[in-house]
């Protein structure tokens, strides 16, 4: 867990002030909460138990962790292979998986015009936050892309600088404990404001005039690609070293080659997985395609995070380094 504070002030932001060791649960009641809540955990237990079915682990596991449950699908091994690999943040339920499916409701709903589809799109948001537990990465993402979606509706462009500000401070004032002791809130606001403020700068590096025609267009995602993916850890490193004390080196060449194929994981195994309630034979060929782009990215995973220097460990990183970090990336963005 982040310092300061470890983990009695890690479960303290949540109202938890107790543990017990060997403790006894007994159920004493249960179908007396939120009757949406409770039918979205149904629908989201159905969606898990289905994916199992049609898929092998740990393809199963990961399948669950990117649409609905995030990195505790995961078995542990595989985990710590994507750790190391510095790609855990893509079976973490953040802004990304928001984004994806507020753009497949608007795509998918097109037809009923932009109103309408936007307004699908922004129930759709609201109750896959309900449904995925509401971590707070989830949360930001869900507020954030919300206020884009309210913008869009009122023809209205937003700030993503402001956003995230406004963000932020709904959060806090939600739940002040965890601008020090949650670790995904932390990580969560610093990536996206690499995302806005660093990425600019870090293309400006990798700028390129000699492609033309469809390999320029190339040229220009890979670039796009790169500078999104440094300017996030860049942004992230400090507290990183701080809080954690590792960092993974080989971050960078899984990212590439795992990140362009996400939103199609994503898109093939939801929509297979639905199939899969129905027309059971139908759904067969979409989801050996969804077996092999996952098989793909746990042998990517598997093989970056198992080389002997994927990761740096330094134990008891200073808090004066980190702050020493944020000084000059604060000072090269200014």
């Amino acid at each position: 867990t982040l310092k300061p504070g470890g983990y009695a002030n890690y479960l303290a932001k949540d109202d938890i002030f107790y543990t017990l060791e060997r403790a006894k649960v007994k159920i004493v009641s249960h179908d007396k909460g939120n009757s949406v809540k409770s039918a979205l955990i149904k629908v989201k237990r159905l969606l898990t138990d289905k994916v199992k079915s049609i898929l092998p682990e740990p393809e199963a596991s990961l399948l669950s962790g990117l649409i609905v449950s995030g990195k505790q699908a995961l078995p542990k091994e595989t985990l710590e292979s994507f750790k190391d690999a510095g790609v855990v943040h893509m079976v973490v339920l953040s802004g990304y998986n928001i984004t994806i499916i507020a753009e497949f409701l608007l795509i998918v709903f097109a037809f009923l015009g932009s109103r309408i589809s936007g307004f699908i799109a922004l129930g759709g948001v609201v109750l896959f936050t309900i449904m995925s537990g509401a971590p707070a990465t989830v949360v930001r993402g869900a507020i954030m892309v919300s206020f884009l979606l309210l913008g869009r509706l009122m023809k209205r462009p937003g700030s993503p600088p402001r956003i995230l500000l406004f963000t932020a401070v709904l959060m806090l004032l939600h739940n002040p404990k965890i601008l020090l002791y949650d670790p995904s809130f932390q990580l969560s606001f610093l990536a996206v404001l690499g995302l806005i403020y660093g990425t600019p700068l870090v293309e400006k590096l990798f700028a390129s005039h000699s492609h033309e025609g469809d390999s320029r267009q190339i040229a220009f995602r890979l670039r796009e690609l790169v500078s999104t993916t440094l300017a996030t850890q860049l942004f992230v490193l400090p507290l990183l070293l701080y809080s954690m004390g590792n960092f993974s080196l080989v971050f960078l060449f899984a990212n590439i080659l795992i990140l362009p194929i996400l939103p199609v994981v994503m898109l093939v195994g939801f929509v297979g997985t639905l199939l899969s309630f129905v027309l059971g034979v139908l759904a067969m060929p979409i989801n050996f395609i969804t077996h092999l782009l996952l098989a793909y990215i746990l042998k990517v995973a598997d093989l970056f995070g198992n080389l002997p220097f994927a990761s740096l460990e330094i134990e008891n990183f200073p808090l004066w380094g980190s702050l020493v970090m944020y000084g000059l990336i604060f000072i090269i963005v200014w």
